[in-house]
């Protein structure tokens, strides 16, 4: 059985959910970049642990290693940590957008405590 080559593009024109197609390449880009952070770091870390046991290695022996369950939550906290600061700004925006929108004296009252 052969598997049918999928299209390079999709077909119809692409949703964007940012202001404007330059913003959301550049967000794809950034995207993209961030994935890329993310698997450096685990072949940085991958590295470390080979190299700390302290014998020669070989560059397969990097690529055959496996983290134990404790690594595999501490990178999984690394990516999470990391695309929460890419995305901080997108996050924040969105938070503004929606946030109910309070009057200002009522602002004051509830920061100096008064009812």
């Amino acid at each position: 059985m052969e598997i049918a080559e999928l299209p390079k593009a999709s077909k119809g024109g692409r949703p964007f959910a940012l202001d404007s197609e330059d913003s959301e390449k550049l967000l794809n880009m950034v995207i993209a970049l961030t994935a890329e952070v993310s698997v450096l770091n685990d072949k940085v870390e991958n590295l470390a642990a080979v190299a700390a046991k302290g014998l020669a290695f070989e560059r397969d022996d990097v690529l055959a290693y496996q983290p134990d369950e404790e690594e595999i939550k501490q990178r999984a906290v690394y990516r999470k940590e990391l695309v929460d600061r890419v995305l901080r700004i997108i996050h924040a925006d969105f938070e503004r957008q929606t946030a109910p929108k309070v009057d200002y004296k009522d602002m004051i009252k509830m920061v100096s405590g008064q009812d």
